[in-house]
């Protein structure tokens, strides 16, 4: 990596192996890679929040998602364009949590979130079901 000009603790080279390992669905293995970088006291950038809790999403680890969240949230990472916030709306929603969906929404709005028109849809959707 060096010799094409790329640090290997860089969040640019973690951004691509955790994303990879992500597609992969390899979820533990993305997860150390994020604790790796914490060890070597890297801060994660919002984009590796968001490849994490859409991947533990994809993968039906809500649980997981909502952790990493609020990991984001102590380290007060700031989410690019809301994708964070959306990708754990939606994925609460389809899975019924509407509480929780409503809580990240919230929090979001906290954060001078303004939601798109797919998330208020979303949200509207899972207040009719519920």
């Amino acid at each position: 990596m060096k010799v094409y000009g790329l640090n290997p603790n860089s969040n640019l080279v973690y951004n691509v192996r955790i994303g990879g390992l992500c597609k992969l669905k390899r979820m533990r293995e993305a997860k150390d890679l994020y604790r790796e970088m914490l060890s070597k006291r890297m801060k994660p950038n919002w984009v590796i929040y968001n490849l994490l809790i859409v991947g533990f999403c994809k993968e039906g680890m809500l649980e997981e998602a909502k952790r990493v969240y609020e990991e984001m949230g102590k380290k007060r990472v700031v989410s690019g364009e809301g994708r964070c916030y959306f990708g754990l709306i939606h994925y609460l929603c389809q899975s019924g949590d509407f509480e929780a969906a409503m809580g990240v929404y919230k929090d979001a709005m906290g954060k001078n979130w303004m939601p798109g028109f797919k998330t208020m849809k979303m949200l509207v959707n899972g207040l009719v079901k519920n």
